[in-house]
C-alpha cells in the first residue's frame, strides 16, 4: 500500500494538476487502482477496498502519510492522500524488500 501511494506521487496523479503548486495530493481511488497494479507485479493478492481504507488510516497513524477528507460531491466524498517522506526513498527501501533476489530477503 505504501509502494503505492510512493509511486503514484512520484509518477504524478492524473489530478495533480488541480493541486496548489508545491502540493502532491493523490485522490483516494486512483491510489487504490494503482495500489492494485503494484500487487500484480509484485506476485501479490490485493486487499478489498474497505481493508485499504482501514490500511490507509494505519499508515496514516504510523506517520507515513497524511490525509485530508474532500468534501462531499456528486459521487460522495474522497480522502486526500500525500506522502510524508520522499517518495523515492521509499520506493528504494520498499523494492529491496519486496522483489526476490533484490538483496532484501
Amino acid at each position: 500500500m505504501l509502494y503505492a501511494v510512493a509511486s503514484l506521487t512520484e509518477k504524478g496523479g492524473k489530478y495533480s494538476k488541480l493541486a496548489e503548486e508545491g502540493e502532491s495530493f493523490l485522490l483516494s481511488g486512483e491510489v487504490y487502482e494503482h495500489y492494485c497494479s503494484a500487487c500484480k507485479k509484485f506476485g501479490k493478492e490485493a486487499r478489498s477496498a474497505r481493508w485499504f481504507r482501514e490500511y490507509l488510516n494505519e499508515l496514516e497513524m504510523l506517520g507515513l502519510l497524511s490525509m485530508i477528507e474532500s468534501g462531499k460531491g456528486i459521487r460522495g466524498h474522497t480522502r486526500l492522500v500525500k506522502m510524508a517522506y520522499m517518495p523515492s526513498k521509499v520506493m528504494g527501501i520498499l523494492e529491496r524488500s519486496l522483489l526476490p533476489g533484490e538483496g532484501g530477503n
